[in-house]
């Protein structure tokens, strides 16, 4: 998968590896970054990743090509981490960090790990270090927009590892087969994490998970108008890198205690100060930031273990939901990335008002999202007075176009076509975007 530096075009390839590795202002992605966490038996066990979305794309042959190695999501290579030995499928791998490379085909993936793992996508894949080749079977699945990992709970030492995208499923195993199945750090209630980026904010939800296990939840096993942990173990929390609003409330950056009482009807939900506590048996109502009530809905399936997701990301927000059964918990998660991107631009311009794609980066983000456009036009004459690209061009002839100035705009859009023709490969990245803003400018 290509990474899209804007909606319209590419930035060509070479370029933009050796760009990335210098400081540049951070953005948000049109892929952001998530972890999913699990321990397996005794055994740490994380995935990173980055998650694109469909958006009425077609993906399987055509977003990711079939029968070749695909970087398992977006940006970065996805990586997972095994902090000891454990099997998966079967075949014994050794505690470290991989790279997670996939080839997706119509009937067979496979599998790799790769012990390469700080790379950008699959560019520099080198498959003589390989330590791990598997072949998965694909399944339908029911619909999701975003790429997304997910630990299955099998037993105390195994977990099956979802990659579901779009209508499709690729699950593999993983055991944690040197783990004392008598030792206190096993649980049957697996500790879990996520942690999804929403804009520029990170939001994290640590959790205890428990199954069904053929029980009577709601109202028996959870009991109904009493205090309950959200989880198993120790008390679920949730933590904000940044200040952000939960169903409109005001909750500042950190990390809290959340606790749930569930009902017939609506739910109450609470955020307490005192994070690190076991289940809810020394909860203080004193020590609550907020409490709100939500409403509970039906789970589009029934979840045999309790789950915390991110759903409905954008830049400026998210659903993070709790589901279990088949009743689902929403809460709208809302983020001030606006001022966090306009704070993040102006240091890096400062730290180096020398380097012409910071400027341009920046005029680009604003241009994508319809903001700070006087600003952008300022950012993307510095860009130009550096270094002239075809990219800061294009940028200035869109700025151009938005503010209504056809005439400039064409000129500007004319100085990107004869800088880009100077590459083959160059041109044929950038040709789509520049025939769609001729086209309007007809």
């Amino acid at each position: 998968m290509r990474f899209m530096i804007n909606k319209i075009f590419y930035i060509p390839v070479l370029f933009l590896l050796s760009s990335l590795m210098q400081a540049q202002p951070e953005l948000p992605r049109l892929s952001p970054s998530a972890t999913a966490y699990q321990k397996i038996g005794t055994t740490d066990v994380t995935i990173n990743y980055c998650r694109p979305a469909v958006k009425d794309r077609k993906i399987w042959g055509e977003l990711v090509p079939l029968g070749k190695v695909w970087r398992t999501g977006a940006n970065e290579a996805t990586t997972i981490e095994f902090g000891s030995d454990v099997k998966l499928e079967g075949e014994v791998v050794k505690a470290g960090r991989y790279a997670l490379f996939t080839i997706p085909d119509e009937y067979e993936w496979t599998l790799i790990l790769n012990t390469d793992a700080d790379q950008w996508g699959n560019y520099n894949y080198d498959k003589s270090k390989d330590v791990l080749r598997v072949k998965l079977k694909p399944e339908e699945n029911h619909f999701h927009e975003r790429m997304l990992f997910q630990f299955i709970f099998e037993s105390a030492m195994v977990s099956v590892v979802n990659l579901a995208w779009e209508y499709l499923k690729v699950s593999f195993k993983i055991e944690s087969h040197l783990s004392d199945p008598e030792s206190k750090d096993v649980r049957l209630s697996p500790f879990s994490k996520i942690k999804q980026r929403v804009g520029l904010t990170d939001v994290t939800v640590t959790y205890g998970a428990p199954g069904v296990k053929e029980r009577k939840i709601w109202g028996e096993l959870v009991p109904y108008d009493k205090i309950w942990r959200a989880g198993a173990d120790e008390a679920t929390t949730f933590e904000f890198s940044a200040d952000v609003k939960l169903n409109g409330n005001k909750v500042p950056a950190g990390r809290y205690s959340f606790f749930t009482i569930p009902s017939e009807e609506n739910w109450i939900i609470i955020l307490n100060r005192t994070p690190d506590q076991w289940g809810a048996y020394r909860y203080d109502a004193s020590l609550d930031l907020m409490r709100f009530e939500v409403t509970p809905v039906s789970s589009d399936h029934p979840h045999e273990r309790l789950k915390y997701g991110v759903e409905d990301i954008s830049n400026n927000g998210a659903v993070l939901f709790l589901a279990w059964e088949k009743i689902k918990i929403p809460i709208k998660v809302d983020v001030d990335t606006e001022e966090q991107v306009l704070k993040n631009i102006e240091i890096a311009v400062s730290e180096k008002p020398d380097d012409w794609l910071r400027y341009a980066r920046a005029a680009n983000y604003a241009l994508e999202n319809n903001i700070y456009l006087d600003k952008a036009m300022n950012w993307v004459d510095n860009s130009l007075e550096l270094y002239q690209h075809y990219w800061n061009n294009f940028i200035k002839a869109h700025l151009l176009f938005k503010k209504g100035d056809k005439k400039n705009s064409r000129e500007f859009l004319n100085i990107a076509w004869n800088l880009a023709r100077k590459d083959s490969s160059t041109l044929k990245n950038a040709e789509p975007g520049f025939r769609e803003l001729e086209a309007k400018l007809k």
